[in-house]
C-alpha cells in the first residue's frame, strides 16, 4: 500500500485517512482461477525494494505488506526459492531465528506453486521518496481558497480537541464519505525533533488545520453542523459514494479474491494488490464487473 504523509491528527486523535488498510484475503485458489495462466514463467521484478523475511526454514517475499513488529512478519508473502543471505547487498537485521531486509529482487514467478525463484538481488530505489510528492497532493484541499484566505473563524473552537470533535460529528452525518486534514497552514516543526515533539508541535498548531469532509448529501447542511464545533478552516464537498458503501465493496473483494485490499475513501476506489496480473486479465474482469477505476489491481511484480 502507498505511504502517507502525516496528517494533523495527533496525540491519539482519530480522523479517517485517505488510505485505510482493510484486509488480506486468504483464498488463494479463487484468485489463481482469475489469472490468465496456471503458471507464469517470465522474468519479473518488484518495482521497488520489498521486505524479505526468513523465519525458521521459510523465506518469503512480502508483496502484500509487512506486519509492524520486531521481528516483522509478512501479511501476505510468497515463498522464495534460491535465496542466499550471504550474497545480499546492505546486509540484514536478525532477531532470534528471524532475518529480514529490503531488496529489489528479480526472478521468475510460478503462480501455481506460489513461489518466486531468485535470479538477482540489488538495493534499488526507496519507494518512499517516490511517493512523497503524490502524498502531499492527496491530502490537499479541493475547495477554492476564500477571498481573504483560509482563516480561523472562532479561536476557542479551533483546537485539537474541537478538531477531533468535528471529525466525530462528520462521521455521523448522513451520506458521510471521508474526512482528512490539510496541514498546509501549519508551520513546519523545528529540525531534529523526535516523534513525540513532532506530535506536540502539530497539536499546538491544530487550529490552523484545514478540515476537509466529503459527503453524499446536502453540503450546506453538513457545513452548518460542523460549524457548531469547529472554528478553523473548513472545506465540505460532494462525494459519489459513502463510507458504508465503500466498506461493503471492500468486504466483497476480500471474500472473492486473494490479495491485500485497501480502500481510498477520497477517490471511492478499492485497491487489490496481487503478486502478478498477467496481461491485465484480472483488471479487465473487475472493470467489467464494477466499472473502470472502481477496483484497481496493483500487480506487485512487473516485467523486466
Amino acid at each position: 500500500m502507498p505511504k502517507n504523509v502525516v496528517v494533523a491528527v495527533v496525540l491519539g486523535a482519530i480522523i479517517s485517512s485517505s488510505l485505510s488498510a482493510c484486509a488480506v484475503s486468504t483464498d488463494a485458489e479463487t484468485q489463481r482461477a482469475h489469472l490468465a495462466s496456471s503458471t507464469i514463467d517470465e522474468l519479473l521484478t518488484p518495482g521497488h525494494p520489498v521486505m524479505v523475511i526468513e523465519r525458521g526454514d521459510r523465506v518469503q517475499l512480502c508483496l502484500g505488506g509487512v506486519l509492524q513488529s520486531i521481528p516483522p512478519g509478512c501479511a501476505d508473502g510468497i515463498d522464495l526459492v534460491g535465496w542466499d543471505w550471504d550474497t545480499v547487498p546492505s546486509g540484514y537485521d536478525e532477531v532470534g531465528d528471524t532475518r529480514w531486509g529490503e531488496y529489489l529482487v528479480t526472478g521468475t514467478y510460478d503462480d501455481a506453486a506460489h513461489t518466486f525463484t531468485v535470479a538477482s538481488v540489488s538495493e534499488g530505489v526507496d519507494a518512499a521518496s517516490l511517493d512523497s510528492a503524490s502524498d502531499v497532493l492527496m491530502f490537499s484541499t479541493p475547495c477554492a481558497e476564500p477571498v481573504n484566505g483560509w482563516q480561523i473563524i472562532d479561536e476557542p473552537r479551533a483546537t485539537l480537541e474541537t478538531l477531533n470533535a468535528a471529525a466525530e460529528v462528520a462521521s455521523q452525518i448522513e451520506g458521510y464519505a471521508v474526512t482528512w486534514v490539510d496541514n498546509a497552514l501549519i508551520p513546519p516543526a523545528p529540525e531534529n525533533t523526535d516523534a513525540e515533539d513532532d506530535l506536540h508541535h502539530y497539536a499546538v498548531y491544530a487550529g490552523r488545520s484545514i478540515l476537509n469532509v466529503a459527503v453524499r448529501s446536502d453540503v450546506a447542511a453538513a457545513e452548518t453542523r460542523l460549524r457548531e464545533v469547529w472554528g478553523g478552516a473548513l472545506c465540505v464537498v460532494n462525494a459519489d459514494h459513502t463510507a458504508a458503501e465503500l466498506d461493503a465493496l471492500v468486504q466483497k473483494v476480500v471474500q472473492e479474491y486473494h490479495g491485500t485490499v485497501v480502500s481510498d475513501a477520497m477517490k471511492g476506489a478499492v485497491y487489490l494488490s496481487v503478486p502478478y496480473d498477467r496481461d491485465g486479465a484480472l483488471q479487465q474482469e473487475l472493470n467489467d464487473r464494477y466499472g473502470e477505476g472502481r477496483i484497481v489491481v496493483q500487480s506487485a511484480l512487473e516485467p523486466v
